[in-house]
């Protein structure tokens, strides 16, 4: 069997004291809510900062509206690793695994907007209460055909 060249992936990554791969964190972000449990896929700490990393794999490479549109997860959990910082900064990244006809690895910033994590949580406040009070509606996607609620969904009739 034949095998065509081989390709190597590089990614920069800071060096410094791995601290967390999918290290799980649980904390209270909003009283009154279960606390979040975050899976960090990579935690560094250099002499300069604690990094948060959250890997992602992409059909296109990323560009500044993306990185923003995906923040919300990565702002979340950054409350909780803000813990372990003590008195370093804490710098936010996005590792882009872009599996395009020349696959990539690209490392984009993500910027710490307390608005924005404040936003989140009032939308994670609002889902929550939605769940308890069981309000539940259809919410088609390419995902009903493997989906366990898929006959509920259907039936449902508002």
């Amino acid at each position: 069997m034949t095998q065509g060249p081989e390709k190597t992936l590089q990614m920069s990554i800071a060096i410094g004291l791995c601290a967390g791969i999918e290290e799980e964190l649980r904390g209270r972000l909003v009283e009154g809510l279960p606390d979040l449990l975050a899976r960090d896929d990579l935690i560094v700490e250099t002499d300069n900062a604690l990094i948060l990393q959250d890997f992602k794999t992409s059909r296109t490479s990323w560009d500044e509206n993306k990185v923003a549109n995906s923040a919300d997860q990565l702002l979340l959990y950054s409350d909780l690793v803000r813990t372990l910082a003590s008195e370093k900064p804490l710098r936010l990244e996005f590792a882009v695994f872009a599996k395009t006809k020349s696959p990539s690895v690209t490392i984009h910033p993500g910027v710490y907007d307390s608005r924005q994590v404040e936003r989140t949580k009032r939308i994670v406040e609002r889902v929550w209460g939605a769940i308890a009070n069981e309000h539940f509606y259809p919410n088609p996607s390419h995902h009903c055909a493997t989906c366990s609620f898929r006959k509920p969904c259907r039936d449902w009739q508002g």
